[in-house]
């Protein structure tokens, strides 16, 4: 990790003995390591310097660890950032329970094992560079179309130059999302492994782990997932402007495949309740991937923009004899009238000003494969709030040919 790739690590705590501990600890990481000695202390350092990581004790006077916690999480800035709790006294189940529902990603018990707490904060801080790194390039990919856009209007003498312009500036923001998709592939396909590997050694037992290294390791897991999908949707859209996303037609069972995803979607979350209704038996000639894209999409959207604790109702079932519906429903801020209309265009995002919004790009990419299927999809608004999306496909489809919107 060069100096300036540097990710910041803010360590707190009230006795500075252990402040050193930590120190040398992680000095291996190649972090720039930041002290606070107090709850206020940790909070001034928040507000002037962008954080990664904060690793901090539980007891502290004035404020302990999980007010400190709370504190962090109401800043729209720090809502993702990685907290680790270090206790030495309050290492009940109720303890740890307490510090995951107020935001940590972990709880360590003192004392610590060295190797471990190095291992899960280069991870996380690795994780942390990638993230960033994609960000980076999207604030990049929009000020050089700005620029470009700017540039080009100020030339255009009519409608048809103007047309052209906005294309050219279309087609700059696509190859670089190209570009940027391939090159994250590679370093985030390593990750993934590396994070696998570790699960797996531990669920084999191979690894004498305890329960917050497990549940560390699985949060890991999910989010260089959520990395990972991100990146294949970026890809998606790659191979759409170039005519190459295609389908592969296969006997699919599609409420296996629904009670698959509804399964891993479950294990994502401890928040949100998922209500399957599949009927028995539900063979189409569908493409299998495909399929289980647009279905992830709507979950992942549905999980996103759902309130916690909220359910999500997931319908598998025959209309006639021809055709199957596949629905996903969730109860939470649903889609604005107004904005509807739009909400299949690429990089159109309903709620831009959120942070959980996205790229814009998971229900376009979910339109364009159910219209190979020759298939459609709709947005429904129910009565009693949030949003419903409504896939309609034939059993069989005649002809599988690539879909190109411009």
């Amino acid at each position: 990790m060069s100096a300036n790739d540097q990710v910041n690590i803010l360590m707190v705590d009230d006795q500075p003995a252990k402040l050193l501990t930590y120190e040398a600890i992680l000095a291996e990481v190649g972090a720039n390591l930041i002290r606070a000695t107090s709850a206020r202390e940790a909070l001034e350092r928040l507000l002037t310097t962008e954080i990664a990581i904060v690793l901090m004790d539980v007891n502290m006077p004035e404020m302990d660890g999980f007010e400190l916690a709370e504190m962090i999480r109401q800043h729209p800035r720090y809502q993702k950032t990685a907290i680790i709790f270090i206790s030495a006294v309050r290492q009940t189940d109720l303890d740890r329970l307490k510090g995951y529902e107020v935001g940590a990603i972990d709880y360590i018990p003192a004392p610590v094992i060295p190797a471990i707490l190095r291992a899960k904060v280069r991870v996380l801080a690795e994780l942390f560079q990638k993230t960033r790194q994609l960000e980076e390039m999207n604030q990049e990919l929009e000020r050089r179309v700005e620029e470009r856009t700017a540039a080009l209007e100020a030339s255009m003498a009519g409608e048809r130059e103007a047309r052209i312009a906005a294309e050219s500036a279309l087609q700059v923001r696509d190859e670089f999302l190209s570009i940027a998709a391939h090159e994250l592939k590679t370093p985030l396909t390593g990750l993934s492994a590396a994070s696998q590997i570790l699960v797996r050694k531990v669920h084999k037992g191979d690894l004498d782990a305890p329960l917050w290294l497990a549940n560390g390791l699985r949060t890991i897991e999910q989010q260089v997932d959520r990395l990972t999908r991100l990146t294949g949707r970026l890809l998606d859209v790659s191979r759409l402007d170039h005519d190459k996303l295609t389908i592969e037609l296969t006997p699919t069972d599609l409420g296996a495949l629904a009670e698959r995803l509804v399964a891993a979607f479950t294990a994502r979350t401890t928040k949100h309740t998922f209500v399957l209704s599949a009927e028995p038996d539900l063979v189409a000639d569908v493409d299998a991937d495909g399929m289980e894209r647009v279905l992830s999409n709507l979950l992942d959207n549905a999980l996103k923009y759902s309130p916690e604790g909220g359910q999500i109702d997931v319908e598998v079932a025959r209309v006639g004899a021809q055709r199957f519906r596949l629905s996903v429903r969730d109860h939470g801020i649903g889609i604005p009238p107004e904005q509807q209309e739009a909400i299949f265009q690429r990089f159109y995002q309903a709620h831009a000003a959120d942070y959980r919004s996205g790229l814009g790009l998971g229900l376009y990419i979910t339109q364009q494969i159910v219209a190979l299927h020759e298939g459609t999809i709709e947005l429904e608004s129910p009565a009693d709030g949030g949003a419903r999306f409504v896939v309609l496909a034939p059993m069989k489809v005649k002809v599988a040919t690539p879909v190109h919107t411009p």
